[in-house]
């Protein structure tokens, strides 16, 4: 239960100044009593910029995770938050909305970690389609003026290949991390 996503939100909503200005509770007939939670999260590489490892992946990095649960209101007087402090806040009242808090993250962590790591696949699916086609392309073009041109050479055309390579093996190690988050109480 030690996750260091649940925790760091616990921690950055109840310990930390800035959590408190982060922390929204909305009340309204429009929308539904329980927690909405938001996650972005991005698509990462790990390579040289010569490589132009980006132009493959293109739009596809950032993805949008929300998740909306139903649940009984939530008893915390935000109106007694003076600002920049959780000082005058029930401790009992902020242990009890940690507790159903943490609850709730450590169910929307193993549906974002499942999601993620779909989405994730369909990114490197996509981008190495993408290096494919092109490989294939200058691969063949190369070829070509190798067997035309004699001021082109062999090593040139291993170089390329070599290139697509490293391409090709950080596509495959492509990761995700989250970005950022929101997290809302509505009653």
């Amino acid at each position: 239960f030690d996750h260091p996503l649940i925790e760091g939100i616990l921690n950055f909503l109840t310990c930390s100044k800035d959590g408190a200005s982060a922390m929204v509770k909305v009340q309204s007939k429009k929308i539904e009593t329980g927690l909405l939670a938001t996650f972005l999260v991005v698509a990462e590489a790990n390579a040289p910029k010569e490589l132009e490892v980006g132009k493959y992946l293109e739009k596809s990095t950032l993805k949008d995770f929300s998740f909306n649960q139903k649940c009984a209101p939530i008893s915390l007087d935000l109106s007694l938050l003076k600002k920049d402090q959780w000082t005058d806040l029930n401790p009992n009242e902020i242990s009890g909305v940690e507790s159903h808090l943490k609850k709730q993250m450590l169910l929307w962590q193993k549906i974002l970690e499942q999601e993620t790591l779909q989405w994730l696949q369909g990114v490197k699916d996509e981008a190495l389609q993408k290096l494919e086609v092109e490989r294939e392309k200058e691969i063949s073009r190369l070829k070509y003026l190798v067997a035309v041109n004699p001021n082109f050479s062999k090593e040139e055309l291993q170089t390329l290949e070599d290139k697509y390579a490293k391409i090709e093996a950080v596509l495959n190690e492509l990761t995700a991390r989250i970005d950022s988050y929101c997290v809302i109480f509505s009653q």
